[in-house]
C-alpha cells in the first residue's frame, strides 16, 4: 500500500484533551494511507472489520474496468491487514460469480475469525432476476472464499441499495435490509426486513418483517444483537406518521426476539424533531446497552438550522432511554453520514463528514472525529481526521480493536500520493501509548520471605507489563532492566532475604511506553508473626508473661491457704 510521507498529526495535548481513552498518554492520527492504489476509476462505499487478532478487514466497491478480471461493471473487493507482519494483503475479487452491478458491501467477523460480507446486486444468479437482491459470501479464517448465496429470496422488486449486517457471539449472523415488495402484509412501501442464520442448526431463517406499522418509505436499516437476551435491535429511518412523528424523515428503534419471534414496541427516538432525520447508526457496548446516533436537521438544544449530529444511549438494564445530546457542535454546516463504535471501556467514538471550516478544514467537506468519555458523561472537541485533504473527504466508516485504537476507512478524491483526482478509499487509526497502570498496595505487609503477589489495572491499549523492583525507592526507570515482561495484570515475585523491597509498573505498545507507575513497598521479615501475639513486642510479652505468672502464684499461695485451715478445723 501507499502511505504517505507526511509526518502524524501532532501528538494530542493532554491539558487541552482531558478525557482521551487514556488519560495520561499521548494519542494521534497515524499516517493515512490509499488502500485503492491499484484502482483506476471510482471506489466507494468503505466498510471495516477487526478481528480477534487485530488484524483489519475492509470491503468497498470498485467500476475500474477488469480489475482482476472482474468484467466491466462495478465489483466488491477485500482486502486485510496483518497486525503480526504489518503489511497489508494483495487485493481480492469478492463478486467473483456477479455478471452485473455489485453494490453497497458490508462486512462482519465472526468469533473464529471468519468474514462475512453482503451486497446488492443486479445479476440474475441462482434465480434472484434481474432486479437489485441482496447476496452473501463468507470467507473462513484458513482464507478460502465460499460459493455466492442470494439471501433475498422473497423478493421480487428492487432492494434499497444500503443494508446492514451483524455476527453475535455464538456466530448467528444478521442481514436486514429495505424492500418494496409486497409479502408478509407490507404493502407495496419500502419496509425492513431481516434473516439471521442460525450457527447451530447451520440454516437460514425465513424472511421476518420488522417495520410492521410502517405505512410509508422505511430505510436504512442498523441492527447489532445481544446473545444472551436474543434480542435484535433495530434502528432506522421512516416517513410513516406514527407515534406522532409526522411524515418527515424520522427514527425509529424496536427490538425482535430470535428465541420468541416477537417484536417490542415502537420507539420514536427523536420525538422533539419536527425536520426530516436520517442515516442512524447502532452501537452496543459492553454491559448491553444501545448507542444510537443519527443526522437531524430540528434546531434542538441549539444546535442551529443546519443539520446536526444527535446522541441517544439506552440502559438495557432499566429499559429506559437516556437524554438526547447534540455531538456535532462545533459544525457551522450540515453533518452527513455518520458512524459509532465503542470500546471496552465505554467510550463512544464517532465520525461524519462536514464541511465546517474548523481547525483547518477548509471549506471543502472533510472527516470529523469525537468520542464521548463514559466516566464525565461528556464529548471530547472535534478533531479533524483528513487534514491533508483539500478536495471531498465522505463517507467515513469506523471500528475500534482491542487496545481502543479506532481504525477509520473513508472515501477520498483528493490526489492524494498520485492517487488520481477519482474517488478512492483511505485509511488511518487514532491510537497512543498506553497509560498510568495503578499498582495496588501489596498484601500482606510485612511479609514472610517467599511469594509476594503483585497486582495492578489493566490498561486496554497496552499490549504487555514491565515490572521493575529495587531495594530503595524507584524514582526513574532509566538503565534499569525489568525484573519481568508479562501480558498479565498480575505477577508473583520470589524473596528469599529481608529487607524493604520496592516495585513500579510500566504499560508497553507498539507506539511507545507509559510513565512509571506509582510505587509500593513491602518489608520482608524472616518469619511473619500470626496469632494472638502477632501484634506485640517481646517487652510487652514478656510483661504479659509476668502478670500471669503472678496470678498463677497468688492463686496458689490462696488455694494452699484454704486448703490449710480447712485441714486444721477437721483435727479439733
Amino acid at each position: 500500500m501507499i502511505s504517505c510521507c507526511i509526518l502524524p498529526q501532532a501528538f494530542i495535548d493532554n491539558d487541552a484533551h482531558p478525557s482521551l481513552p487514556n488519560a495520561n498518554s499521548s494519542w494521534f492520527w497515524s499516517n493515512y494511507e490509499i488502500l485503492s492504489d491499484t484502482s483506476t476509476a471510482n471506489a466507494y462505499s468503505p466498510q471495516i472489520a477487526i478481528d480477534s487478532d487485530n488484524n483489519i478487514h475492509v470491503v468497498w466497491y470498485d467500476n475500474t474496468p477488469d480489475l482482476l478480471s472482474s468484467g466491466g461493471d462495478s465489483d466488491i473487493f477485500y482486502i486485510s491487514y496483518n497486525s503480526e507482519i504489518e503489511t497489508w494483503s494483495p487485493l481480492e475479487l469478492v463478486s467473483s460469480e456477479s455478471t452485473d452491478t455489485s453494490l453497497h458491501p458490508v462486512i462482519a467477523v465472526d468469533t473464529n475469525d471468519d468474514i462475512h460480507i453482503a451486497w446488492t446486486d443486479w445479476s440474475d444468479y441462482l434465480g434472484a432476476d434481474t432486479d437489485r437482491d441482496v447476496f452473501y459470501k463468507k470467507k473462513n479464517a484458513g482464507g478460502s472464499w465460499t460459493i455466492t448465496s442470494v439471501i433475498s429470496t422473497d423478493s421480487t422488486l428492487t432492494i434499497h441499495e444500503e443494508l446492514t449486517i451483524y455476527v453475535d457471539n455464538n456466530d448467528n449472523l444478521y442481514i436486514a435490509w429495505s424492500d418494496p415488495t409486497d409479502i408478509l402484509g407490507a404493502d407495496g412501501d419500502n419496509d425492513i426486513f431481516l434473516k439471521f442464520y442460525n450457527d447451530t442448526a447451520s440454516s437460514w431463517s425465513s424472511t421476518t418483517l420488522i417495520s410492521t406499522e410502517s405505512s410509508a418509505y422505511a430505510y436504512k436499516p442498523q441492527i447489532v444483537a445481544n446473545s444472551l437476551s436474543g434480542d435484535v435491535h433495530f434502528v432506522w429511518y421512516d416517513y410513516t406518521d406514527i407515534l406522532g412523528a409526522d411524515t418527515d424523515g424520522d427514527i425509529f428503534y424496536r427490538r425482535w426476539n430470535v428465541y420468541t419471534s416477537t417484536l417490542s414496541d415502537l420507539n420514536l427516538l427523536n420525538s422533539f424533531s419536527d425536520l426530516n432525520s436520517y442515516n442512524p447508526k447502532i452501537a452496543l457496548d459492553q454491559n448491553d446497552d444501545i448507542h444510537v446516533i443519527w443526522a437531524d436537521y430540528a434546531d434542538y438544544l441549539d444546535s442551529g438550522i443546519n443539520q446536526d449530529l444527535f446522541y441517544k444511549k439506552l440502559y438495557t438494564s432499566s429499559d429506559s432511554w437516556g437524554l438526547t445530546e447534540v455531538v456535532s457542535s462545533e459544525s457551522r454546516h450540515s453533518t452527513e453520514h455518520p458512524d459509532i463504535v465503542v470500546d471496552k471501556n465505554g467510550f463512544v467514538f464517532v465520525a461524519w463528514y462536514d464541511a465546517t471550516e474548523y481547525s483547518g478544514a477548509g471549506t471543502d467537506f472533510d472527516i470529523f472525529f469525537k468520542f464521548r468519555d463514559p466516566s464525565i458523561n461528556q464529548w471530547s472537541i472535534t478533531e479533524v481526521v483528513s487534514v491533508e485533504s483539500n478536495d471531498l473527504s465522505h463517507q467515513p466508516e469506523l471500528e475500534v480493536d482491542s487496545f481502543g485504537f479506532v481504525s477509520c476507512v473513508w472515501i477520498e478524491q483528493e490526489d492524494l500520493d498520485s492517487s488520481g483526482t477519482d474517488p478512492d478509499i483511505c485509511y488511518r487509526k487514532f491510537a497512543g501509548t498506553p497509560s498510568i497502570p495503578i499498582l495496588s498496595p501489596i498484601i500482606p505487609n510485612p511479609s514472610s520471605i517467599g511469594n509476594v503477589s503483585l497486582e495492578w489495572s489493566e490498561i486496554l491499549s497496552a499490549e504487555e507489563y514491565a515490572v521493575y523492583r529495587d531495594t530503595s525507592y524507584i524514582w526513574s526507570i532509566s538503565g534499569r532492566e525489568p525484573l519481568s515482561i508479562t501480558t498479565d495484570v498480575s505477577f508473583t515475585d520470589t524473596l528469599n532475604e529481608t529487607g524493604f523491597y520496592y516495585y513500579a509498573i510500566l504499560a508497553n505498545n507498539e507506539y511507545g511506553t507509559s510513565a512509571i507507575s506509582n510505587v509500593e513497598y513491602v518489608e520482608i521479615a524472616e518469619e511473619t508473626k500470626t496469632g494472638l501475639f502477632t501484634s506485640l513486642s517481646l517487652s510487652e510479652i514478656l510483661i504479659m508473661a509476668g502478670v500471669v505468672l503472678g496470678l498463677q502464684i497468688i492463686v496458689s499461695v490462696i488455694t494452699y491457704s484454704l486448703t490449710k485451715g480447712s485441714s486444721s478445723k477437721r483435727k479439733k
